[in-house]
């Protein structure tokens, strides 16, 4: 009643009922409210503070069920059916007039860690798998709800079923969908926008997450080998940063074998490009990692002199703090050195330029190239 006159309301039995029988109408506020909800729900979900059909009542009735209802979209809410759960274990309980309340809501607490667990399992090896074949995880249309194929029938997906334009991870979790994985189907169709895990920065987290594991494996290598070489350098990347990139080599044990392993360990942005920043820098690069530096036995630079010079390079700061750390030049950049100052020398100069002129020639049109291969097949058949 509203000053004595009826005042009409779009609220009736069916919004109450089946598929929405968890959802009361309270005399008292004047609104819909959601018995697990209230019951279970707490004062926050997701860093969201709770209110509508929670710690508020629904007193707007004209659009309740159907698309973007809002009866059917609380009902879609992860933390709706995590307290619908809970209501059930309670119900349970009670019903059997035996057992602990919260014995029996941590048992299905754990359930959902367990469930969230091998959904997250789904998307790392998603990740791991363009990983090893060095494929960009993303483009630049990979933001929003994904599409959810169709289930495969026979065995067989349909290749229609997955859009290609927006980046390898959704296409090859579209992929893993299409071949019947009921457990991702669920999750990315049923998932609230804030906690579907495939976000880019969901995507850069467990990607640094799967690099400190593979760093902890690497560190326990060393710690297991002991003694380590350093390699390390220098460069701008496209963005105009200046760039540090750090790897490691050691002697570890494989069947009963000792084998040579030169592993990547981390990039870092170089702060001071002078060869006493630098090491310091380095020496606590593998500090953090847990790495102890007093069992380095060599160093691997280019010839640049803030990295290899002799009285105030990098390698020269090191020797002088560890000095079992000795520095061998990179032999590649040796190999170039050479290169250049044999070049000096007139008659080496002239066989480079031959040799480069010979292979512009050949480069310069298929059809003698196609010749040059003919030839050698013939000739140099085991070349």
């Amino acid at each position: 009643m509203d000053g004595g006159k009826v005042r009409r309301k779009y609220l009736g039995l069916q919004h109450l009922t089946g598929d929405y029988a968890n959802f009361s109408y309270s005399l008292s506020l004047q609104g819909v409210l959601c018995r697990p909800c209230v019951l279970f729900g707490g004062e926050v979900a997701g860093g969201v503070k709770l209110k509508g059909l929670i710690k508020t009542p629904l007193q707007k009735f004209a659009h309740l069920t159907g698309k973007d209802g809002y009866l059917t979209n609380h009902l879609k809410l992860k933390f709706h059916e995590d307290n619908v759960e809970k209501s059930k274990e309670f119900q349970k309980v009670m019903d059997s007039g035996k057992g602990d309340v919260a014995l029996r809501l941590q048992s299905a607490a754990s359930l959902e860690r367990e469930k969230n667990r091998h959904l997250l399992k789904r998307i790392l090896i998603a990740i791991e798998h363009l990983g090893r074949l060095g494929l960009a995880l993303r483009g630049h249309r990979d933001d929003g709800k994904i599409s959810i194929p169709s289930a495969a029938s026979g065995g067989c997906y349909n290749a229609s079923d997955i859009d290609y334009t927006q980046g390898n991870f959704r296409a090859v979790l579209q992929l893993m969908v299409s071949c019947n994985d009921d457990v991702l189907r669920n999750h990315l169709t049923f998932c609230g926008s804030n906690s579907s895990y495939i976000s880019y920065t969901s995507q850069n987290s467990l990607i640094n997450s799967i690099a400190a594991v593979i760093q902890r494996v690497i560190v326990k290598e060393i710690g297991e080998s002991k003694f380590f070489a350093l390699l390390a350098d220098e460069t701008t990347d496209e963005s105009g940063k200046s760039q540090l990139s750090v790897c490691v080599r050691y002697v570890t044990v494989v069947n009963k074998l000792h084998v040579m392993k030169e592993r990547f360990l981390t990039f870092a942005i170089a702060t001071d490009w002078t060869g006493k920043g630098l090491s310091t820098q380095l020496v606590d690069i593998l500090k953090a990692a847990g790495i102890n530096p007093n069992f380095m036995v060599g160093q691997g630079y280019d010839g640049a002199s803030a990295m290899s010079g002799k009285d105030n390079g990098v390698q020269s700061s090191i020797l002088k703090e560890y000095p079992m750390a000795s520095f061998v030049h990179c032999c590649s950049h040796n190999l170039n050195l050479c290169l250049t100052h044999a070049s000096d020398i007139p008659d080496i100069r002239s066989a480079f330029t031959v040799m480069h002129k010979v292979a512009v020639f050949f480069n310069a049109s298929n059809k003698r190239g196609a010749l040059l291969q003919t030839n050698i097949v013939e000739l140099c058949p085991k070349s």
